[in-house]
Formats: C-alpha cells, sequence, structure tokens
C-alpha cells in the first residue's frame, strides 16, 4: 500500500466525508489499514445483501461509522475502561 498524505483525524472530524476513487484504488485498503480490527461488510455477497436490505433499519441503530461506498460518517463511543473506542463498517454494492 502506498503511504497516503491524508490525515484521518480532520476526515473523521466533519460530519460528513465523501471517499471517491475509481475501483481497485486502495479506498478500502486503506480503511483497513486505519480500522485493522474493525467489522467489514461486502454487499457483493447476495447473503449479505439480502440480510442488510432487509434489516437496514436494524443495521442504523447499531453502527457508529457508516460506509457505504461514498459516504461516511463517524462518532466516538466509549468503552467498559471510559476509552473512546470506533466501529467501522464497509459496505461495497455493485462494481459500478
Amino acid at each position: 500500500m502506498f503511504n497516503r498524505i491524508i490525515s484521518l483525524e480532520s476526515i473523521l472530524s466533519r460530519k460528513s466525508v465523501f471517499l471517491f476513487g475509481p475501483r481497485q484504488t486502495g479506498k478500502s485498503t486503506w480503511l483497513m489499514a486505519q480500522y485493522p480490527n474493525a467489522l467489514y461488510v461486502n454487499l457483493l455477497r447476495k447473503k449479505a445483501f439480502d440480510f442488510f436490505s432487509n434489516t437496514h433499519d436494524a443495521l442504523e441503530s447499531e453502527i457508529t461509522i457508516f460506509c457505504n461506498k461514498i459516504e461516511t460518517s463517524s462518532t466516538s463511543d466509549t468503552d467498559s475502561t471510559g476509552n473512546a473506542t470506533n466501529t467501522i463498517i464497509v459496505i461495497t454494492r455493485s462494481g459500478t
């Protein structure tokens, strides 16, 4: 992976962020490097797509960062020790 000149803190401090780029250019790889212990969901897998299509209201109430191809929002939460934690879910839809 190439080093990117991106300040993650400044990006996530904004109310909304667009992460643009052609396919296979490292958008998901960059996010995975920033959040290695996060949950990632690939909607190109039919079973995952069907599940989240039918239960999107439940999904919205459970996530703290939502990334849908070019859309992301973030919030911080605290764990049982009072430390700030972040969760990220990356969802990719189609190859278009």
